[in-house]
């Protein structure tokens, strides 16, 4: 085998186990100390793997109340969206659903509270207003966005997750306008899975 051979076989291992160790290290986020409410999966992609908690699903022409709990959410590098999932099959890669964003429809407010009780974030939108992004792969309406003042905006940061008080409960209300449409929507905790 000639030198330069040797040298490209070496550098090709080298790299293959460097990918290897960054999938083992980044992409073993722990989900298994979430014992809270919720469906928790891992988000699967390798330069920022991620966690993401589904709640159950209501319907956007009824009204709903819940209060999820979120003991031993994971901590990750990234702060968590919380926000509207909807079903909508839309062909285009717009983020705004149309369904939900061409009228006013009903009213999504959250609120995020501490172990201790104290109120980490408190917003309240009609549903055409959110701050409708991409997130690991589908639409979140979130509250606000990131140009708001911490606390009125629907993140759970890495540092509040960490802290003596973190994150403890999820208060969910949704008060439908009288023109909502009949989709499926249902509240979503991302953290991860993009750049």
């Amino acid at each position: 085998m000639s030198a330069t051979r040797v040298v490209r076989v070496d550098l090709r291992r080298t790299v293959l186990r460097g990918i290897a160790v960054c999938a083992l290290t980044l992409g073993c986020v722990s989900i298994s100390s979430y014992r809270g409410d919720g469906k928790i999966s891992r988000i699967r992609f390798l330069p920022n793997p991620g966690v993401r908690v589904d709640f159950e699903g209501f319907s956007l022409t009824s009204a709903y109340s819940a209060k999820y709990r979120l003991d031993g959410l994971p901590s990750h590098r990234s702060a968590f969206y919380v926000g509207l999932s909807v079903n909508v099959q839309q062909e285009d890669f717009d983020q705004n659903p149309k369904e939900v964003t061409r009228v006013p429809s009903g009213v999504l407010s959250l609120r995020l509270l501490s172990k201790d009780g104290k109120m980490l974030f408190d917003c309240s939108r009609t549903i055409d207003k959110l701050d409708w992004t991409w997130a690991a792969g589908s639409r979140m309406g979130l509250c606000e966005g990131r140009r708001a003042p911490r606390g009125t905006e629907s993140f759970i940061y890495p540092e509040w997750i960490d802290s003596d008080d973190p994150p403890a409960f999820l208060e969910v209300h949704y008060e439908p306008a009288a023109n909502a449409p009949n989709i499926t929507g249902s509240i979503r905790l991302s953290a991860g899975g993009e750049t």
